[in-house]
């Protein structure tokens, strides 16, 4: 399912970066008169490292950890915080966790992001790059 932005009549001023999306992402926007002014970027694809950071883990975070992570999470409806920590410790995941960050911050966001389906779109992207 892609992600649908839709702008109609706006001004987006002053921005370093009007939309951010992960690498491989399926992202659908329209723009109708729609105007960036001073925006150094309409349109950014993000790469893994910058995903990583955003996940609130290193850059330097084995991909097929996390690979293998989002799979398990996807496929189970009922995961909980409780369930994704414990996985992250035992794929030593722990060793990875951002600055400023916890267990519980990054299990929080991954809950947030199959929620609202957004994970399988990080992880098919994720296994187009690493197979």
């Amino acid at each position: 399912m892609p992600l649908k932005i839709k702008m109609k009549d706006c001004l987006v001023e002053d921005c370093g970066v009007g939309f951010s999306v992960s690498q491989g992402s399926d992202v659908d926007i329209e723009l109708e008169t729609t105007d960036f002014i001073n925006c150094g970027k309409v349109l950014e694809e993000r790469d893994i490292p910058n995903l990583f950071s955003a996940l609130n883990f290193q850059p330097n975070t084995p991909p097929e950890k996390v690979l293998a992570l989002l799979a398990q999470i996807a496929n189970d409806p009922s995961v909980s915080r409780k369930d994704i920590e414990a996985n992250m410790t035992t794929m030593g995941l722990i060793d990875y966790v951002g600055v400023g960050a916890d267990l519980s911050t990054i299990s929080q966001t991954l809950i947030d992001l199959h929620t609202n389906g957004r994970l399988e779109t990080i992880l098919n992207s994720m296994i187009q790059l690493f197979g």
